[in-house]
C-alpha cells in the first residue's frame, strides 16, 4: 500500500516529489522494523543499519554527488559554451549540418555527463544564437527543429553508459555492471538509433532546413569570439583535464577489476572532489552548491520503499505475470520487458519503473535460476525500454521538459511546442529505438547470453 500511495503521488505529481519519497520511505522503515505477523512472525524486514545502507546502493549515490559537482564547477569556467561555439562555428551556416553537429554534441555530453545538462547546455546556445542568425528573407532562424531534436538525441544518448541517464545508474550500480561493458554493448544500438533518428528528424523539419541563410549572418557567425566565454585560461584546462581523466576512470576501472575493485562512485567523487581543490578555487561552499541534494534524497527515499516492499514479498503480483510469459517463452518475456518499460516510461517517471525493475529481474532471476549472465538480456532490456520511452512525450524525460520550457519561454508562437507537436515526432523515435533495441536485446539473448 506504502509504494502503490508513493507511486500514485508521485505520477499524479500531488506535492513536492522528494517530500513525498521521503514521506513514504520513513513509513515504509517504520512498518520494516515491526515484526511481520503470519507464518513469519518473529521475522523483522530491517534489523541492522547495514541492510538499509544496502537499500539506497551507496555505489549510485557517490556517483550523483561526484558527477554533479564535477559538471557544475567545470561549467562555470566556459568549457560546454566553448565547445558548443566551435561546433557552430564549424557549421558555416548550413543548417542541415548544424542539426548534425548539435544532435552529435548533445548525444555525448548526454552520454558522458547528464542528460539534462545536455540540453541545458546545448539548447541554451541554440536560443542565443538563433537570435543572431537571420534567413536570407531577414527573419529569425527558428530554433524549433533544433532543440527537439537536442532533446530527443539527449534520452538516445542516455542509453549509452552507466552514468548517463537515472535508469542506467539504478540498474547498473545494482547488478554491478562496468562501465566498459555497459558503453560496448549499447554501442551498437545507440549508433544505429541515432543515425535513423537523425534522418527522420531531417525529413521532418526539411522546409526548415532547406532554408538558406544570409551572407551577413555566416560572416557575423564566424566574427563569434568563442575564447570571450572562458572565464581563466588556467581554470579552463583544469576543468578539461579533469573530465578527461574522469571518463578515461570510469573506462579503466573495468579493465583493472581482477587485481583491485574500483567501484564507480568512488572515481566520481574523486573527479568532482579534485575539481574543487583544482577548479573553484577559494570557492569552495559555492561550488557545494552544485551538488544534486534533492536528487540524492529523492531516490535514497524511493529506492528503500521499493526495496523494502520486495523484501516483504508484496512484488509477487508484478512479478508473476512476466514470469509466466518467461515460461512459455523466453524471447516474448524480453520483448514484455521493453514494451512495458517503454509504455510506462512515457507517462511516468522512469526513476521508478527502473527502482522497481531492479527487483522484478531479482526474483526472476532467482525463481528461473538465472545466471548473472543469463540475467543480462534483461537488464539491457529494461535499459532501453526506460530510455526509449523518454522520448515519447515531454513529460517523460528532464530534457524533454527542459526543451519544451525553453521554447514556450519564447515570444515567437511559432516556436511554441503543444504536448501533441512533441508526441507526434517522439513516437515515431521511441518506435524506432524499441524496433531496433527488441531485435538487438534478442540476438544478444541468443547468441552471447544463452548459448
Amino acid at each position: 500500500m506504502v509504494l502503490l500511495v508513493t507511486l500514485a503521488l508521485l505520477v499524479l505529481e500531488k506535492g513536492d516529489k522528494i517530500m513525498v519519497s521521503l514521506t513514504g520511505s520513513g513509513l515504509a522503515l517504520f512498518l520494516a522494523i515491526l515484526p511481520m505477523w503470519g507464518e513469519t512472525r518473529d521475522q523483522i524486514i530491517i534489523e541492522h543499519v547495514e541492510d538499509l545502507l544496502l537499500l539506497i546502493e551507496p555505489d549510485l549515490m557517490f556517483i550523483i554527488l561526484g558527477m554533479t559537482l564535477l559538471v557544475g564547477v567545470c561549467s562555470e569556467t566556459g568549457i560546454f559554451e566553448w565547445i558548443a561555439l566551435k561546433i557552430l562555428k564549424a557549421s558555416n551556416g548550413n543548417l542541415t549540418r548544424l542539426l548534425l553537429y548539435l544532435c552529435f554534441l548533445t548525444l555525448v555530453f548526454a552520454a558522458f555527463l547528464d542528460a539534462y545538462m545536455a540540453i541545458l547546455i546545448v539548447g541554451t546556445i541554440t536560443i542565443v544564437s538563433s537570435n543572431g542568425l537571420y534567413y536570407e528573407n531577414g527573419d529569425p532562424i527558428n530554433p524549433r527543429p533544433f532543440l527537439l531534436a537536442e532533446a530527443f538525441f539527449a534520452n538516445i544518448g542516455g542509453m549509452l553508459t552507466r552514468v548517463a541517464s537515472p535508469p542506467n545508474l539504478i540498474l547498473g550500480s545494482h547488478f554491478d555492471i562496468s562501465f566498459f561493458e555497459f558503453s560496448i554493448v549499447m554501442f551498437p544500438l545507440v549508433f544505429v538509433s541515432a543515425i535513423v533518428s537523425f534522418f527522420i528528424l531531417k525529413f521532418i523539419f526539411r522546409k526548415e532546413l532547406n532554408k538558406k541563410i544570409s551572407e551577413t549572418s555566416i560572416i557575423r557567425l564566424h566574427q563569434l569570439d568563442e575564447s570571450q566565454v572562458i572565464r581563466d585560461k588556467r581554470l579552463f584546462n583544469r576543468a578539461a583535464l579533469l573530465i578527461v581523466l574522469t571518463v578515461i576512470g570510469f573506462f579503466l576501472s573495468s579493465f583493472i577489476e581482477d587485481f583491485i575493485s574500483i567501484e564507480l562512485g568512488y572515481i566520481a567523487i574523486a573527479g568532482g572532489f579534485a575539481s574543487i581543490a583544482l577548479v573553484s578555487g577559494d570557492k569552495a561552499e559555492h561550488a557545494l552548491k552544485n551538488i544534486e541534494w534533492p536528487i540524492i534524497f529523492f531516490y535514497s527515499g524511493l529506492l528503500i520503499v521499493v526495496g523494502i516492499v520486495e523484501q516483504a514479498d508484496l512484488l509477487v503480483p508484478i512479478v508473476q505475470p512476466i514470469e509466466d510469459v518467461f515460461g512459455i517463452n523466453l524471447m516474448f518475456g524480453l520483448i514484455l520487458i521493453i514494451t512495458l518499460n517503454t509504455f510506462f516510461s512515457s507517462f511516468l517517471d522512469n526513476i521508478p519503473m527502473a527502482a522497481i525493475m531492479t527487483n522484478v529481474i531479482d526474483s526472476i532471476k532467482n525463481d528461473l535460476a538465472f545466471t548473472s549472465d543469463q540475467t543480462k538480456p534483461l537488464i539491457w532490456a529494461a535499459v532501453i525500454g526506460t530510455n526509449s520511452g523518454g522520448n515519447i512525450t515531454p513529460i517523460a524525460s528532464a530534457s524533454g521538459v527542459q526543451a519544451v520550457e525553453m521554447l514556450n519561454r519564447e515570444k515567437d508562437p511559432t516556436r511554441h511546442v503543444k504536448f501533441f507537436d512533441f508526441l507526434k515526432i517522439g513516437i515515431f523515435l521511441s518506435l524506432t529505438a524499441v524496433i531496433f533495441g527488441s531485435i538487438y536485446v534478442l540476438l544478444l539473448a541468443e547468441f552471447v547470453y544463452w548459448v
